[in-house]
């Protein structure tokens, strides 16, 4: 039917009608998922399953859409994963999906939806797959390594790249083609012998895509497509784009279409298939090959490529396809205008006249004429430098600085020191807001919340941004350097409360002990805490657990110091199992004390038991349990709440403040993990309440994610807030009303999980 499929960062997919009086007409818009949508992919009719598209991205969920009735969503299959699911690979009963969450599962149709019927999990993030056979499929890891299975069994690992593995083509009757961070493309059999190594992209490859008659197509950062043929090591035509070339699909050629051709000239055509930040494509017309497979006729394919410009451009080598003159000028200036003038020493560049024949296709050289720094391409295919464009210097810059951790690039990763020994690695992008960015690094590394603003500060100086205004959403890699705020919700991880030194703690335990005129703890308290950082032995435990007992107006010092003596027991697992359990009911006994006497406790009592809550809540157990243990966690968190909320008040300090909203958020990610429904009704109204008299913007950050957290998945709880407590005003007035990015983004997605 002509039909091509862009997804997008906009957090849409869009059909196209590709035809000879409607090139380019958009028929469908699908604005059904709550993030980036990365990935898409085309189902063919088999087996009486009526074809169908596929699409996943940032929010987890896996959305399957009716191609008959192009508008129709015909299911959802949410929390797929637990992370972005950044691509998609067709097999011969379903597919594969590949996600940030290290793993890959693979779905197969089941009564008018898909099911997983494999789960495949590696070290990782895991960018792509391929399907072999019914049984064979290959993924491409972060760890540099492509991995060959049967089934759940590892059958081999391939190892040749030098970075991130990021896409997978099989090549029939050879083996399979790879592309990664390293700039490289290698051709391997099935057995793991190298082949071919194809060299001259000068950035991160993105897509591979097969075209027939023994040649292929790749796309990349460095903003060309090549065109390579698998037994020549260099590329036999590169096609420049006004920006990153992140994905590719193919399309059947009709004769009567129009489309851009780049077979015969430089001058690019332009069809103009606007899809606002197409970041994948998907083509209908292809059929199965007995392994799963797509493969398309042996006749003219044109190919379709998403640029991160907001634009997705059909190609074609049909003469009677190429797009008017008008379109072909409007395209290469598009392109000229992606190589912006650089502030270079023109009078020590290169002049044109030395412009000798180059070494391969599309090498590019840099000379002075005229006074600027003009950008010259070397065409095999003309014999010829072409002029493309000025020296784009400063964006090369820019990507220099570019990091890779936990298998995703960064435009920086900086070192972060928090008096923890090793620096922690910290990954940000240009436009992140800096606020959530420092609370994601929190929450990932359970750092103590009071570093929050020091970490934010810290990220501002180095990366020279700063946090006025919303980040705005630039040319980026479409899954990994994002422009936009991340996405918070759900919160999966418990925050703790970390820092804390013994030695001036123990000082002034002695100190206020010594000025209330009561007796000094005996000699062995000064080391209750080895200064190595270890769990505490049985005798010191017990020096501590009567310690939480002294008087009202000198016990803090004591229960900062259970605090800290809780983390490490948990930390050195089953070989302090039993002090462990001791030190939890001495947690719950100090959180009942200081509860019954809130009106009496000081400041600093409270502040040091709501972190200890904190701590309590997040060491009090698995993730799952049994009935038993469901329970006691269950009034663990109950508990937990009730000393946060009291100490959540208008007037009360900050730092108070900031520790029952950690409180919060734990049992908030508690409650969530073992669907603990009155706790979490309880809780979504006590902060709703708390939300009218907060000013702070950290707090009230923690606060709405807590409240997104409780909701996200829990439809009849949304339900209830929505229809009785109006929870939806209060929460859209966040949106606008914040000055700051991420308490207005963290808003949003809440007001999102409400209209879903």
């Amino acid at each position: 039917e002509g039909l091509v499929f862009t997804a997008s960062r906009d957090r849409s997919v869009r059909a196209w009608k590709l035809g000879k009086d409607t090139v380019g007409l958009q028929v469908a818009t699908h604005t059904a998922h709550k993030g980036y949508v990365n990935s898409i992919l085309y189902i063919p009719t088999r087996n009486e399953i009526t074809h169908h598209i596929v699409s996943g991205g940032t929010d987890n969920n896996l959305i399957v859409w009716s191609i008959e009735s192009v508008e129709k969503k015909l299911t959802t299959i949410e929390n797929a994963h637990e992370n972005n699911i950044c691509s998609l690979a067709l097999t011969p009963t379903g597919f594969i999906s590949c996600s940030w969450d290290h793993s890959a599962k693979l779905w197969q149709y089941n009564d008018s939806t898909y099911i997983s019927t494999l789960k495949i999990e590696l070290s990782l993030p895991i960018w792509h797959a391929a399907s072999i056979n019914n049984d064979q499929f290959l993924l491409a890891c972060a760890d540099k390594k492509i991995h060959l299975y049967e089934k759940n069994k590892l059958i081999k690992s391939f190892e040749g790249h030098d970075d991130c593995v990021r896409a997978l083509l099989v090549v029939p009757n050879i083996g399979f083609l790879s592309a990664a961070n390293d700039n490289k493309i290698i051709l391997w059999s099935t057995d793991g012998t190298q082949l071919r190594e194809f060299a001259g992209h000068g950035a991160y490859i993105y897509a591979l895509k097969w075209l027939g008659n023994g040649e292929f197509a790749s796309a990349g950062e460095d903003r060309s497509v090549r065109i390579w043929h698998v037994e020549q090591a260099e590329a036999i035509q590169t096609i420049l784009v006004p920006g990153s070339a992140w994905c590719l699909a193919t399309h059947r050629s009709r004769l009567s279409d129009r489309a851009v051709s780049q077979d015969k000239q430089r001058t690019d055509n332009d069809n103009g298939v606007d899809a606002s930040s197409a970041t994948s494509v998907a083509a209908k017309r292809a059929k199965v090959d007995e392994n799963g497979a797509s493969v398309f006729d042996e006749e003219q394919l044109d190919l379709v490529v998403g640029v991160s410009d907001g634009v997705a451009r059909v190609f074609s080598r049909s003469e009677n396809r190429f797009a008017p003159p008008l379109l072909a000028s409007n395209f290469q200036a598009a392109v000229e205008e992606a190589m912006k003038p650089a502030r270079v020493d023109v009078s020590k560049l290169p002049t044109r006249d030395s412009l000798k024949p180059g070494a391969r296709d599309g090498e590019n050289r840099v000379v002075g004429h005229d006074g600027r720094a003009e950008v010259w391409s070397w065409s095999a295919a003309a014999n010829e430098w072409q002029h493309i464009g000025y020296h784009a210097g400063e964006a090369a810059a820019a990507d220099s600085q570019r990091g890779v951790l936990d298998g995703k690039e960064y435009d920086f990763v900086f070192d972060v020191d928090i008096d923890q020994g090793t620096p922690l690695k910290l990954g940000y992008n240009r436009g992140d807001d800096v606020w959530t960015v420092a609370q994601q690094f929190i929450w990932k590394h359970q750092i103590d919340q009071g570093a929050l603003q020091t970490i934010a500060e810290f990220i501002q100086k180095n990366a020279g941004v700063s946090n006025d205004a919303m980040p705005a959403i630039g040319n980026a890699d479409p899954l990994t350097r994002t422009r936009e705020v991340p996405d918070v919700l759900p919160v999966r991880q418990y925050v703790l409360f970390t820092t804390g030194k013994s030695a001036p703690i123990i000082a002034k335990a002695k100190s206020m002990l010594s000025k209330a005129g009561l007796p000094e703890p005996p000699a062995e308290f000064d080391t209750v805490l080895p200064s190595d950082g270890s769990a505490p032995d049985d005798a010191a435990v017990q020096l501590i657990i009567a310690a939480t007992q002294w008087p009202l107006d000198v016990r803090f010092p004591a229960v900062d110091l259970c605090r800290l003596a809780l983390l490490r027991c948990v930390r050195a697992g089953d070989a302090a199992q039993a002090r462990t359990a001791l030190l939890r009911s001495t947690a719950a006994t100090v959180i009942a004390a200081t509860l019954a006497q809130h009106a009496a406790a000081s400041a600093p009592l409270k502040l040091v038991t709501t972190r200890l809550a904190a701590n309590y809540v997040a060491c009090s157990g698995p993730t799952t349990a049994d009935d038993n243990d469901v329970a006691l966690l269950s009034n663990a968190a109950a508990l937990a709440s009730r000393c946060a909320v009291a100490g959540l008040v208008a007037g009360a300090p900050l730092t108070l403040r900031l520790a029952c909203a950690t409180t919060l958020l734990n049992v908030g990610v508690l409650a969530r993990k073992l669907k603990l429904s009155e706790l979490k009704n309880s809780t979504v109204k006590a902060l709703v309440s708390a939300l009218s008299s907060e000013t702070n913007d950290d707090v009230l950050f923690s606060l709405l994610a807590t409240i997104g957290t409780l909701l996200y998945d829990d439809k009849s709880l949304t339900k209830e807030f929505v229809d009785f407590h109006s929870i939806r005003s209060t929460i859209e007035a966040f949106t606008s009303s914040s000055r700051v990015a991420k308490v207005r983004c963290v808003a949003q997605e809440i007001v999102d999980v409400i209209v879903d």
